[in-house]
């Protein structure tokens, strides 16, 4: 067993990702070299946490990094969707008899005509760095026209145009500061 170093989530040793926060769990060397892969701590050797913090001049605590805000504009409809804060977030359509609740539900923006998976691809946030991975949908996930490979996260960044079927979406990423 092995530890994800983000959230701690005991996994099995040759997971690729953290199932509980879909972190990258292949160590550096092994990855792209790109940096932003994490070395994976053996069991039992959990380092304290950071502390990426500053007080304001108030007394109040405020943190180095902005979080950032997602939205998804659906460019075929004109709604924005306000995706939660949370480390993986689905994006399909709703199925209550299959019990399939994506945090995305793009049901609403006429998903099924437009070739949309019920579970058809999910958003990895790890910190303010976004990734895309297609979850074998028949009709394809597109990142700014390039289909991507099932099962392999792609980062994003703000103003991406993202496709799935035939349904078009624009990222839209905002720094926020908030003060605790």
């Amino acid at each position: 067993m092995i530890v994800c170093p983000y959230c701690h989530h005991r996994v099995l040793e040759g997971t690729l990702f953290c199932p509980e926060c879909g972190a990258s769990l292949v160590p550096e060397e092994a990855g792209e070299g790109t940096g932003h892969t994490p070395e994976v701590q053996p069991e039992g050797d959990r380092p304290a946490p950071a502390s990426p913090e500053t007080t304001s001049s108030e007394g109040r605590t405020t943190a180095h990094i902005a979080p950032t805000e997602l939205r998804l504009l659906v460019l075929n409809s004109g709604r924005t969707i306000v995706c939660p804060p949370q480390e993986v977030i689905l994006i399909g359509r709703s199925d209550p008899a299959g019990a399939i609740f994506p945090e995305v539900d793009l049901g609403p923006d006429n998903g099924y005509l437009a070739g949309v998976s019920r579970r058809h691809a999910r958003i990895i946030r790890r910190g303010n760095e976004f990734y895309l991975e297609d979850l074998g949908s028949l009709n394809g996930t597109f990142l700014n026209r390039d289909r991507l490979t099932a099962h392999l996260p792609v980062p994003f960044q703000d103003g991406d145009e993202i496709r799935l079927g035939n349904l078009v979406m624009r990222v839209i990423l905002e720094k926020i500061q908030r003060e605790v």
